[in-house]
């Protein structure tokens, strides 16, 4: 996962079950690398809680898929009919820009 640590620095890391650890390499490089042995630990940087913690994107898409009036209730909200299929819609890359918001994992 890509995460930020001070709202500026985006490193890679992992969940650990408690807590998050931050890794040198970026993500990419952990991702080809991860098996091998002792890679990992050589990578840890320091460790976080996820209060501590800002969630970015995982990756950098040119678009973005969505599927909308998937189901009853969210044709309802809308005040909608329910399709007879889901839309399909497309949203600019830059739509999923969370850098400035805080994401817990549950």
């Amino acid at each position: 996962m890509n995460c930020s640590f001070d709202s500026s620095n985006i490193k890679s890391g992992y969940f650990d079950g408690e807590k998050i650890v931050s890794l040198i390499d970026p993500l990419e490089i952990v991702l080809n690398n991860w098996q091998n042995e002792g890679y990992l630990e050589d990578q840890i940087l320091n460790s976080y809680s996820l209060e501590d913690v800002i969630f970015a994107p995982p990756t950098n898409p040119s678009k973005i898929i969505c599927i909308g009036l998937n189901y009853k209730d969210h044709a309802q909200e809308l005040g909608m009919e329910l399709p007879d299929e889901p839309k399909i819609f497309f949203k600019a890359s830059f739509f999923c820009n969370c850098s400035s918001r805080r994401y817990h994992i549950s």
